[in-house]
């Protein structure tokens, strides 16, 4: 359903994909997530934020490899109490590489994070 690479930053592609009804940017870790619907779906993105941005506590590259991680656990592991997760997206668009995790949001939070 979703692509393997984008050729725009996480959040334009977004922007064009469907709605952005939340975004989480003051994180001190510098990553940035959005709550995003898509075709009636709501899904939870994580990104590895602005590689540019001196101020998080890690590095782009920490969170980037964090990032990965996570990917790579939830590609390992299935349960009915977890969000369903969609892939990893690559992002050309921007200095360095960009990631994007897709997750289906539990209608819970979705209801929860309807704020934008």
């Amino acid at each position: 359903m979703f692509p393997a690479t984008i050729d725009d930053q996480p959040a334009q592609y977004l922007d064009q994909v469907g709605t952005v009804f939340a975004r989480f940017d003051t994180q001190d870790s510098g990553n940035l997530s959005y709550g995003v619907e898509i075709a009636g779906q709501r899904y939870f993105v994580k990104t590895a934020g602005d590689p540019a941005d001196p101020k998080p506590i890690s590095g782009f590259e920490r969170r980037e490899r964090v990032l990965r991680n996570a990917a790579a656990l939830a590609e390992s592991i299935s349960h009915p109490l977890l969000p369903e997760y969609h892939g990893l997206i690559e992002s050309a668009g921007s200095r360095h590489h960009q990631i994007s995790q897709l997750r289906l949001v539990p209608r819970l939070l979705a209801r929860r994070c309807s704020h934008h």
